[in-house]
């Protein structure tokens, strides 16, 4: 094989690598209401939120679980969860699907999608 044919070949499956959480997650709200957005570990497991509310930017922890071969994300927020509308501790369950993540929320659904700028950093 040439050289130049390897080094494309190493080239693409090194695209192909990155993590499908990767970079931030904007929630996707009515204008003028207050927005999460996420940001993933992507070599480990915790996951940490940024809100702007009433003046003072707060934060979301937690952790996940990935499973890569369904696209599904489980969420565990510990901190300001409520900012997410759930209960301390409380779990979410979703999916990614390229650039969108979705998660149920009792009734409801909280949907995010891909973005580079985290608000306050």
């Amino acid at each position: 094989m040439p050289k130049h044919a390897l080094f494309s070949l190493l080239l693409l499956l090194a695209a192909c690598g990155s993590h499908p959480l990767a970079g931030a997650w904007a929630q996707q709200v009515p204008a003028g209401q207050p927005a999460v957005t996420l940001e993933f570990e992507t070599d480990g497991s915790r996951i940490m939120g940024h809100c702007d509310v009433a003046g003072a930017h707060q934060h979301i922890q937690g952790s996940y679980v990935f499973d890569a071969a369904q696209g599904a994300v489980t969420m565990t927020v510990t901190d300001n969860a409520a900012l997410l509308g759930i209960e301390r501790g409380g779990t979410l369950a979703g999916k990614v699907d390229g650039d969108r993540l979705e998660f149920t929320a009792g009734a409801g659904m909280l949907t995010f999608a891909r973005t580079e700028h985290v608000p306050g950093h």
